[in-house]
């Protein structure tokens, strides 16, 4: 079995490309490139490199699947057998190859497919590889037609999957659902008879919107016909859009502790901190009381809001359902208060923030976080999303996963264009660092025009002075790039002896920052 171009372009477009190591499924593991194995930790590759590495680690799958199979696969087959191997190994992939010994292409089709799930859970990423895998692997012969009556039969039997949207779907919505589409060579109709109709075996429809009723009318009218619901949310054309700042705004992140449960507004001395800095936008955890957002507003009538949904999860706590029922209430709360800004929890890449104890990796939080924003959005309809901002760095073993694999892993389920915002937590500890990658951690996460907000930046450093501190800060803020709509400096206040390199209370930080030349507005 020789390695073909077609392969290898599939295979690198299935795959993805990165420069950098990553941890991959722990045990000291690390992959780079198309998901190859890396020398160590902080290799770094070219692509040529990469697929040539590439190539190399297909021959040794192709030399594994020729062993096991009886016929002489069709180039199509080829591709989508080597790349199912190469995701799940050869003898993953056993009772593949023995129904395509068989030759029940078809049922091997079928069963590919279901090889979708990771941690028991259905990641879209697979679903759409493992859909174009199959639509390679099946490809059975023309159907007979041999009268009138037979006229619309398709030439050939084959799995249809058609995405339906709404007849009053904006032309935002068809082009998400239209590159969704295109990843399995699917179709895309707002027509219910369209996606319905055809003499077909095996017929999938995928609903965008509401389609109130459709499972009932296609069991009627079409019967046969596989009808699923898109989790994503749909986006709404009617929704306001982030509104741009012609500079970084100034934020600060407030308790810690969401003020240790005051019932009201936030305690007298952040209140103080924030007018003094002259502070531009305000993040707060969503279990504080929405009071202190009009408090806010009274020292400065046009405070920018950030909440952050405030979870904490254990091995007993550790669905989205329990992440709900822990920030539904107070997210409708803040909302109702004025804030239009959440972030779905905070640095998921973090062991003690739930990662593999509610999710393995970046796909599967993207799954829960497409949950959860889908609730809030049906609750509050301007609510904008943001993508939470990650632990920044490489894998810590029991700690935490590195930042950049966990962002790539969920990029490829499209969860984080279907964000309004991104979150960026960025973190230094010298006047090198803040101009270099670590104070510009954010640039790893550019999508296009998509707002930046750097929901935490400080320098956590022991033994550095809060003046130096303070000093960096303004330069800091005064450094970022157009596309960072906020920063928001790590913290205010924090109970007992949490963060106490970080902490404002009682330090000049907030004299320095408030005495920042034209209020921050140069750059």
């Amino acid at each position: 079995m020789e390695i073909r171009k077609q392969d290898l372009a599939f295979i690198m477009a299935q795959e993805g490309f990165s420069r950098k190591a990553y941890a991959d499924g722990g045990g000291g593991r690390y992959s780079i490139g198309y998901g190859t194995r890396a020398k160590d930790a902080h290799e770094i590759i070219s692509i040529e490199e990469a697929e040539t590495r590439l190539r190399d680690a297909l021959e040794h799958f192709a030399q594994g699947l020729e062993q096991k199979l009886v016929f002489e696969p069709t180039p199509d087959q080829q591709t989508a057998l080597l790349s199912a191997a190469y995701n799940l190994g050869v003898g993953g992939i056993s009772k593949i190859t023995i129904a395509c010994n068989s030759g029940e292409f078809r049922d091997a089709a079928r069963m590919l497919r279901l090889y979708d799930h990771a941690g028991g859970k259905q990641l879209a990423a697979l679903t759409r590889r493992r859909e174009a895998e199959a639509g390679l692997l099946w490809q059975p012969g023309p159907v007979v037609v041999d009268n009138e009556m037979n006229r619309g039969n398709p030439r050939t039997q084959y799995a249809r999957v058609v995405h339906l949207v709404e007849q009053n779907a904006s032309i935002d919505t068809w082009v998400k659902v239209a590159r969704e589409a295109y990843e399995a060579r699917s179709s895309v109709t707002a027509s219910y008879d369209d996606a319905g109709i055809g003499n077909l075996d095996d017929r999938t429809v995928i609903l965008h919107g509401k389609h109130e009723g459709a499972e009932q009318w296609f069991q009627q009218y079409y019967p046969g016909v596989k009808v699923v619901r898109d989790q994503s949310p749909t986006p709404d054309p009617d929704k306001p859009s982030i509104e741009p700042t012609s500079h970084a705004l100034w934020g600060l992140h407030g308790s810690a502790d969401a003020c240790w449960g005051h019932g009201s507004e936030a305690i007298p001395a952040i209140p103080a901190m924030v007018k003094e800095a002259k502070i531009e936008a305000f993040k707060i955890l969503s279990t504080e009381s929405p009071d202190t957002i009009e408090q806010m507003r009274r020292i400065n009538p046009n405070m920018h809001f950030v909440v952050r949904a405030m979870w904490q999860p254990s091995a007993e706590n550790n669905t989205v359902d329990d992440f709900l029922q822990a920030t539904y209430e107070d997210v409708k709360k803040h909302y109702q208060a004025g804030v239009r800004m959440f972030e779905i929890h905070n640095e998921p890449n973090l062991h003690v923030e739930g990662h593999d104890i509610c999710w393995r990796n970046g796909g599967e939080f993207a799954a829960f976080l497409r949950r959860a924003a889908g609730e809030y959005r049906r609750a509050c309809p301007e609510v904008q999303i943001g993508w939470p901002g990650l632990s920044p760095g490489d894998y810590i073993p029991n700690i935490r996963t590195a930042s950049m694999p966990f962002w790539q892993q969920a990029v490829a389920t499209g969860v984080v264009d279907e964000c309004d915002w991104i979150g960026a937590h960025c973190y230094f500890t010298n006047h090198d660092e803040m101009r270099g990658n670590a104070g510009h951690y954010y640039r790893n996460y550019l999508r296009g025009n998509k707002p930046i907000l750097i929901t935490e930046f400080s320098n956590p450093k022991e033994g550095v002075g809060a003046d130096v501190k303070g000093n960096q800060y303004v330069m800091y803020v005064n450094s970022l790039d157009p596309i960072v709509h906020s920063a928001y400096a790590f913290i205010a206040t924090a109970s007992g002896n949490s963060f106490p390199h970080e902490v404002w209370t009682g330090t000049p930080i907030p004299y320095i920052v408030g005495g920042r030349p034209n209020n921050g507005t140069e750059r």
